[in-house]
Protein backbone atom coordinates (compact mmCIF):
# COMPACT_ATOMS: atom_id res chain seq x y z
CA UNK A 1 0.00 0.00 0.00
CA UNK A 2 1.65 3.59 -1.32
CA UNK A 3 0.70 6.51 0.42
CA UNK A 4 0.77 10.06 -1.40
CA UNK A 5 1.50 12.46 0.03
CA UNK A 6 -0.79 15.59 -1.30
CA UNK A 7 0.11 18.30 -3.50
CA UNK A 8 -2.95 20.04 -2.36
CA UNK A 9 -1.75 23.85 -0.94
CA UNK A 10 -4.84 23.67 1.64
CA UNK A 11 -3.87 20.00 2.59
CA UNK A 12 -0.54 21.36 3.15
CA UNK A 13 -1.57 24.69 5.12
CA UNK A 14 -3.51 22.61 7.37
CA UNK A 15 -1.01 20.20 8.22
CA UNK A 16 1.63 23.15 8.96
CA UNK A 17 -0.98 25.04 11.00
CA UNK A 18 -1.00 21.82 13.27
CA UNK A 19 2.62 21.44 13.20
CA UNK A 20 2.98 24.78 14.60
CA UNK A 21 0.60 23.54 17.52
CA UNK A 22 3.59 23.52 20.79
CA UNK A 23 0.99 23.20 23.44
CA UNK A 24 -0.77 19.69 22.74
CA UNK A 25 -1.70 18.47 26.05
CA UNK A 26 -3.58 22.28 27.43
CA UNK A 27 -5.24 22.42 23.99
CA UNK A 28 -6.97 18.89 24.56
CA UNK A 29 -7.60 19.97 27.93
CA UNK A 30 -9.44 23.44 27.20
CA UNK A 31 -11.21 21.11 24.47
CA UNK A 32 -12.44 18.70 27.96
CA UNK A 33 -10.34 16.43 26.14
CA UNK A 34 -13.55 15.90 23.22
CA UNK A 35 -12.43 14.85 19.67
CA UNK A 36 -14.95 16.78 18.03
CA UNK A 37 -14.13 20.57 19.88
CA UNK A 38 -10.57 19.92 19.71
CA UNK A 39 -10.68 19.97 15.33
CA UNK A 40 -12.65 22.73 15.79
CA UNK A 41 -10.18 24.58 18.38
CA UNK A 42 -7.47 23.83 15.39
CA UNK A 43 -9.97 24.63 12.89
CA UNK A 44 -9.42 21.54 10.80
CA UNK A 45 -11.80 18.44 10.35
CA UNK A 46 -12.20 15.58 12.68
CA UNK A 47 -10.71 13.26 10.38
CA UNK A 48 -7.93 15.99 9.05
CA UNK A 49 -7.13 15.31 13.12
CA UNK A 50 -7.46 11.92 13.65
CA UNK A 51 -4.83 11.35 10.94
CA UNK A 52 -2.62 13.88 11.83
CA UNK A 53 -2.58 12.86 15.82
CA UNK A 54 -1.76 9.21 14.33
CA UNK A 55 1.03 10.26 12.29
CA UNK A 56 2.41 12.62 15.41
CA UNK A 57 1.40 10.81 18.70
CA UNK A 58 1.57 7.08 17.30
CA UNK A 59 -2.00 6.83 18.71
CA UNK A 60 -5.58 7.17 17.61
CA UNK A 61 -7.12 10.46 18.64
CA UNK A 62 -9.28 8.11 21.16
CA UNK A 63 -6.17 6.82 23.19
CA UNK A 64 -4.31 10.11 22.90
CA UNK A 65 -6.84 12.02 24.41
CA UNK A 66 -7.64 9.60 26.56
CA UNK A 67 -3.32 9.71 27.87
CA UNK A 68 -4.22 13.44 28.17
CA UNK A 69 -7.19 13.06 30.73
CA UNK A 70 -4.92 10.36 32.88
CA UNK A 71 -2.14 12.95 33.07
CA UNK A 72 -4.30 15.63 34.35
CA UNK A 73 -6.27 13.01 36.11
CA UNK A 74 -3.27 11.73 38.23
CA UNK A 75 -2.08 15.58 38.28
CA UNK A 76 -5.28 16.08 40.12
CA UNK A 77 -5.42 13.64 42.55
CA UNK A 78 -2.09 14.31 43.45
CA UNK A 79 -2.97 17.61 44.76
CA UNK A 80 -5.64 16.98 46.69
CA UNK A 81 -8.38 16.85 44.28
CA UNK A 82 -11.95 15.16 45.25
CA UNK A 83 -13.69 12.42 42.65
CA UNK A 84 -15.92 15.05 42.66
CA UNK A 85 -13.82 17.97 41.42
CA UNK A 86 -11.78 15.70 39.05
CA UNK A 87 -15.30 14.24 37.71
CA UNK A 88 -16.80 17.87 36.98
CA UNK A 89 -13.41 19.45 35.81
CA UNK A 90 -12.94 16.37 33.28
CA UNK A 91 -16.50 16.70 32.10
CA UNK A 92 -17.64 13.06 32.83
CA UNK A 93 -21.40 13.15 33.16
CA UNK A 94 -21.56 10.86 36.50
CA UNK A 95 -18.52 9.64 39.25
CA UNK A 96 -19.31 6.62 37.97
CA UNK A 97 -18.13 7.01 34.17
CA UNK A 98 -15.00 8.87 35.92
CA UNK A 99 -14.18 5.53 37.71
CA UNK A 100 -14.51 3.21 35.13
CA UNK A 101 -11.98 5.35 32.67
CA UNK A 102 -9.69 5.44 35.43
CA UNK A 103 -10.36 1.70 36.12
CA UNK A 104 -9.90 1.16 32.82
CA UNK A 105 -6.68 2.64 31.47
CA UNK A 106 -4.88 1.72 35.40
CA UNK A 107 -5.99 -1.30 36.28
CA UNK A 108 -6.81 -0.05 40.05
CA UNK A 109 -9.13 2.25 41.53
CA UNK A 110 -8.64 6.18 41.56
CA UNK A 111 -8.49 5.16 45.79
CA UNK A 112 -6.27 2.19 45.02
CA UNK A 113 -4.11 4.18 43.14
CA UNK A 114 -3.51 6.84 45.75
CA UNK A 115 -3.01 4.29 48.50
CA UNK A 116 -0.53 2.83 46.65
CA UNK A 117 1.25 6.40 45.76
CA UNK A 118 1.50 7.38 48.95
CA UNK A 119 3.45 3.97 49.53
CA UNK A 120 5.62 4.80 47.12
CA UNK A 121 6.49 8.12 47.92
CA UNK A 122 7.10 6.68 51.37
CA UNK A 123 9.47 4.15 50.65
CA UNK A 124 11.47 6.68 48.77
CA UNK A 125 11.65 8.82 51.32
CA UNK A 126 12.12 6.62 53.92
Amino acid sequence: MRIERSTDPEHQRMTSRLRLIAEWDALAKKAKFRASALAQLCRVSLRHLRRFILYRFGHTLRRWLDDQRLKHTVNLLSHGATIGEITLVLGFKQDTYFYRFFKRMTGTSPRAYLRQRILTDFDVAV
